[in-house]
Order: C-alpha cells, then sequence, then structure tokens
C-alpha cells in the first residue's frame, strides 16, 4: 500500500467518524421523535422539522472539516459554505426567517390547535397541521392549503369557537310582507335546522327590499358546512310554503309578470330529499382534519390514562392490604384499555400515512 493513499485513509477517519455519528445521531432522532409524536400527537413535527434544518447544517459544515484535503482547500470551502448560508439568510429573511419567527409567535400564543376551523383573510377550513414554516387548512372544498406563518401571524385570525357557534342566512324580501310574520317563518325555519336561540336581525332597508338575516346556535361545529345549507333550504321552503316570493319588486324592471303569477316552484316528492343513510359533508370535505383531530384527541386520552396509572401506582404503595388488591385490579383494566388505545393510535398513524 503506498504512503500517499495510508496518508488518505488516516485522513479520511474523521470524516467516516462524523457521517456514522451524524447516521447514529438521526436514528436516535427518528426513535425519539416516534416516542414524542406518541406523547404529543402532530405537534412534534413542529420541533422535527426545526431540529432537521440545524442538524443539516451542522452535518455539512463537519463534512467540510474534516475533508481528507489540505488546509487551504478546505478553508475556502469552509468560506464557500458560509458565504452560501449568509447569501441564503439574508435573500429569505423576510420569508424564511419571517415564517420562522412567526411560528414561534403563533405557538406561544396557541389561539388555535389542529382541528379547529378558522379564517384567515378569505380562506376559511379546519386546521390539518401546525408546521414550523405554514399552517396547513383543509378548505370547503376538501384541498389542502398551506398559509405561511408570517401571513397567519399578520392577519387577523378567526377562530371558531369549538362549544359552538352562530350560523346566518340573509333574504331579501319585498316591503308588501309584514315583518312579524316573515320573522317568524325565519325562526322557524332556524328550529328545523336544528338551529338554538334563534332570531332575526332587519340589515337594511333598500329602494326595493328588505334583507332580513337569520341567525341561530350551533352546538356541533363540526357540521359548520351542512347546517348553512341547511338553513338556506329551510328558508327557502318555510318562505315558499307560506306563501311568500324571495323576489323585489325591481324584477318588474326585468320581466312583466301577472300579477296572480308566484315565483314558487312545486314541491318535488320525498324520494328526492337526501337519505338518512348517506354521509354528511363534512365527513368528506374535512377528511384529513378530522382524522388529525382525533389523533390528538386519542394522544390526549393516552396521556391522561397513562397519568391515572402512576397516580393510583403511587397510591397503592401507601395503602393497606385490602386497599391494594383493589387498586391493582383497577391498575390492570387502566392498562389493558390503554393497550388497546395505543394499538389503535399505531392503526390511525398507519391510516394516514398511506
Amino acid at each position: 500500500m503506498s504512503r500517499d493513499l495510508i496518508v488518505l485513509l488516516r485522513g479520511s477517519i474523521p470524516l467516516v467518524v462524523i457521517l456514522a455519528a451524524a447516521a447514529l445521531a438521526w436514528k436516535l432522532l427518528k426513535e425519539w421523535f416516534r416516542r414524542k409524536e406518541r406523547k404529543f400527537g402532530r405537534q412534534a413535527s413542529f420541533s422535527r422539522q426545526l431540529i432537521q434544518v440545524f442538524m443539516t447544517i451542522a452535518v455539512v459544515t463537519g463534512v467540510i472539516a474534516t475533508l481528507p484535503v489540505n488546509g487551504e482547500i478546505r478553508g475556502q470551502l469552509l468560506s464557500f459554505w458560509g458565504i452560501l448560508i449568509s447569501a441564503a439568510l439574508a435573500l429569505s429573511a423576510t420569508t424564511f426567517l419571517g415564517n420562522l419567527l412567526a411560528g414561534f409567535m403563533l405557538k406561544t400564543i396557541g389561539n388555535f390547535s389542529v382541528g379547529d376551523f378558522i379564517r384567515v383573510d378569505e380562506n376559511f377550513g379546519r386546521v390539518t397541521e401546525l408546521g414550523i414554516f405554514h399552517v396547513e387548512i383543509q378548505t370547503q372544498e376538501s384541498q389542502l392549503v398551506a398559509l405561511p406563518n408570517l401571513f397567519a401571524a399578520s392577519k387577523p385570525v378567526h377562530v371558531m369557537d369549538s362549544r359552538g357557534t352562530l350560523v346566518s342566512c340573509s333574504v331579501s324580501l319585498g316591503y308588501d310582507l309584514h315583518r312579524l310574520k316573515v320573522e317568524a317563518e325565519l325562526v322557524a325555519a332556524a328550529h328545523r335546522s336544528g338551529l338554538e336561540d334563534a332570531f332575526v336581525h332587519i340589515t337594511s332597508l333598500g329602494d326595493f327590499s328588505v334583507t332580513y338575516r337569520i341567525s341561530g346556535f350551533l352546538k356541533e361545529v363540526k357540521t359548520i358546512v351542512s347546517s348553512r345549507s341547511r338553513l338556506h333550504a329551510n328558508v327557502l321552503d318555510a318562505l315558499h310554503e307560506s306563501g311568500m316570493e324571495i323576489v323585489s319588486p325591481a324584477f318588474m324592471n326585468q320581466r312583466v309578470l301577472d300579477p296572480r303569477a308566484r315565483i314558487i316552484p312545486a314541491r318535488p316528492g320525498e324520494s328526492l330529499h337526501r337519505d338518512e343513510g348517506d354521509p354528511d359533508p363534512e365527513t368528506v370535505i374535512f377528511a384529513k382534519a378530522e382524522a388529525a383531530h382525533k389523533l390528538e384527541t386519542l394522544v390526549e386520552g393516552i396521556e391522561a390514562l397513562r397519568e391515572r396509572i402512576h397516580t393510583l401506582e403511587d397510591e397503592q404503595k401507601s395503602s393497606d392490604e385490602a386497599v391494594i388488591a383493589t387498586v391493582s385490579r383497577r391498575i390492570q383494566r387502566m392498562r389493558a384499555w390503554l393497550k388497546v388505545l395505543e394499538e389503535k393510535l399505531e392503526a390511525k398513524r398507519r391510516e394516514m400515512e398511506s
């Protein structure tokens, strides 16, 4: 073996050590991330992405510093790598660092989480992921939209309260209809739609029509899309069934009608109605968001069960024999249920990844 080859192999030892250490560190980190995601759910992806960025920079720097080349070339490579990082940071300072810092701000404030319905500017949907650089939502068209953290932090974020929200519908009617009769029909339509505490506002008195807005409280926010549609449908049916036209007198300027004519379509047969067994629209629209929300809820339940088991184990140590036997049976039942929940969690994770 030549002398130069021996020198090259000896010089390569630090490089091999760096690469081996990086591979081992990444393997350990993957295991740590897996355990952390079991405990905290998808929120762990935020720290995972952050560590990946810094680890990549550190590994590349270490590889360059241990290359089996002379000091001058190594110094030039390190200088080039430093200039490259500096240029990347300088060119993307307003976006990269902005989104990174905005991500920390959103995580610190914590006014919304995975599974919540939010509106940012014109974007409405259900949160599926809180990343290091973006917030991902699933829209009413079941599309996944990534909102940069800087955008979400600089715009008002409207978060729908998980305890319930108002569902509204506006309709314009002519001045020939008495408001008390209109309000009674609108409130009845809201109750038929499953809304509580319904009320009517007259929002404007136009030149040709009066605009009414019916609102009601919806407890189950997960059905917000179908509830809005159901309210509009019931308002339409209620007004038509009571003989009220949803058309302003300005319609006469476009098409002359017989004064006795009514713009009310005939009611279709019952066979055209939606079957009770059909899936709710939200099941299809917010499939990923619902899965992410259920995953986090399951993780929280597992963590609460583990804490309860630890508490009972502490009580067991300081109790008499009769109490120990009772507590021991409770712990066994809880551990069996914990195993079922953990298997369910793994199945859901595999289902989301597939």
